[in-house]
């Protein structure tokens, strides 16, 4: 008996000796300084060689800069990284580095410029408005994450809801994933598993893959600027991958000073099998795995509008001031 116990004890300790559960059973093993994930909204159609979304941008988020909220609207391709540092008292920080063409600033007031001036094209006023377009543009923000329990919070301390940067398996519907500006919870609408293949531009992920909708929400800052809907990101559960996002807003865009943001992809990735989910996806990462990308082909994926149209049964409505050329 007491041989079974012992032999029992060693069985249910080896993954914690070897890093694969970590104490608090949350954090991935891959959670490390130096990880970077990369998601990407790439656009299928160009604009005197530039790479230009018609009709509709690729990437929007409001940035507060300073107090002030400015809209900014990209319709090149895009990119957004998130990046681990030093890890300290169970708290790791993340830079998010966003980097995209063919950018339109909307603003009212006076604003620390964040732009380049080399990278101004042109610059216009509409009433109370100001309007800047740009060849390119990065923006970079900041936050943190409790490894404990999954916790994101900015700068100053504030808490903002839990991270989607990773598959979190104890995860049940009705659970606060954060709130909207407003205040509004935000809960776990619907959690499925897919039996399909997801493909991204990194690579495809096999079945099964976890899908999962908040519930309804909205982010209203003023008449013309508003969104309301679901978000949804896809997981791939062996790896704990964040594999896509749609959506407007979640707590680690809003600690790190994005209250909204949300991307479209309209590429398709050339060779690849099984269903692209759109929005962000997942471009590259060097969290243990190979860091081989698969190529793009210049089609306009035909699930794109049945994900803008109902978002996986949540209808996502944008009426945002210069999302449209």
């Amino acid at each position: 008996m007491r041989k079974k116990l012992i032999l029992a004890a060693i069985i249910f300790f080896l993954p914690y000796y070897f890093g694969l559960v970590n104490a608090g059973f949350y954090t991935p093993s891959w959670t490390k300084p130096g990880v970077y994930f990369t998601y990407a909204a790439l656009t299928n159609s160009t604009e005197n060689g530039i790479p230009t979304s018609i009709g509709g941008g690729t990437l929007f988020l409001l940035y507060n800069d300073s107090g002030t909220l400015v809209s900014v609207h990209y319709y090149g391709n895009c990119t957004v990284t998130f990046r681990f540092l030093d890890i300290k008292d169970n708290m790791i920080p993340v830079i998010i580095d966003i980097y995209g063409q063919n950018v339109l600033v909307v603003y009212s007031g006076h604003i620390t410029y964040f732009w380049n001036n080399s990278d101004v094209v042109n610059t216009s006023v509409h009433g109370s408005e100001k309007e800047v377009e740009l060849r390119k543009l990065e923006l970079r923000g900041f936050y943190f994450i409790n490894l404990t329990n999954g916790n994101v919070y900015d700068s100053a301390g504030r808490l903002y809801g839990k991270t989607m940067l990773w598959y979190e398996p104890r995860i049940k519907e009705g659970d606060l994933l954060f709130r909207n500006i407003g205040g509004q919870k935000v809960n776990v609408f619907k959690i499925e598993t897919l039996n399909t293949t997801i493909a991204t531009f990194y690579r495809s992920f096999k079945p099964p893959v976890v899908n999962i909708i908040t519930s309804p929400f909205s982010v209203a800052l003023s008449s013309n600027l508003h969104a309301s809907g679901k978000s949804v990101v896809y997981y791939d559960p062996s790896t704990r991958f964040l594999l896509a996002y749609l959506g407007f807003s979640w707590s680690d865009f809003q600690a790190a000073g994005f209250p909204m943001l949300g991307g479209f992809s309209t590429y398709t990735p050339k060779h690849s099998k099984g269903f692209f989910p759109s929005g962000l996806v997942l471009l590259n990462t060097n969290a243990g795995l190979s860091t081989k990308k698969i190529q793009y082909s210049q089609h306009l994926s035909p699930l794109l509008y049945m994900y803008i149209g109902v978002s996986v049964g949540g209808i996502i409505l944008f009426i945002l001031r210069g999302w449209k050329k």
